[in-house]
Order: structure tokens, then sequence, then C-alpha cells
């Protein structure tokens, strides 16, 4: 129970990382300058992982947009 509740706070924490990282990238840049390269480095997360939890730029850009958590930006 105790290791998968790590588990469970590990990968919010790097969707919180990847969702922190896009804001800025967004704010910085518009949609299309932007790439997901940009928040793989910011984010310290590999690409793959933000595939794993965002399908594409374009829905990490909506969810990004959308999440009430994180200040909107220039988006």
């Amino acid at each position: 129970m105790v290791q998968e509740r790590c588990q469970v706070m590990v990968l919010h924490d790097k969707k919180r990382k990847i969702m922190e990282a896009a804001k800025q990238v967004f704010a910085e840049k518009s949609y299309f300058e932007a790439t997901l390269e940009n928040i793989s480095q910011i984010s310290g997360v590999k690409k793959s992982t933000i595939y794993y939890y965002f399908g594409s730029k374009l829905d990490l850009m909506i969810t990004a947009r959308t999440d009430d958590r994180f200040p909107t930006g220039r988006l």
C-alpha cells in the first residue's frame, strides 16, 4: 500500500513538472514555436513521458490552458 502510494506521488510529480514547464514555454513562445523538447528540457522529464501523459503537444496545451491549478499565461 505504501509503495503504491509512493508510485502515485511520483507520477503526479512528473505530471506537475510537465504542466509547469508547458505553461512557461507556451507563455514565452507561440504554440508553433514551442516544442516538446523545450518542455522536456525545462521539466527534466523525457519526451516519451510527456507523450505518456499527453498524446500530443495540442493535448498538452489544451490541458495546460484549462487546468485551474495553473494560472494561464499567454497561451
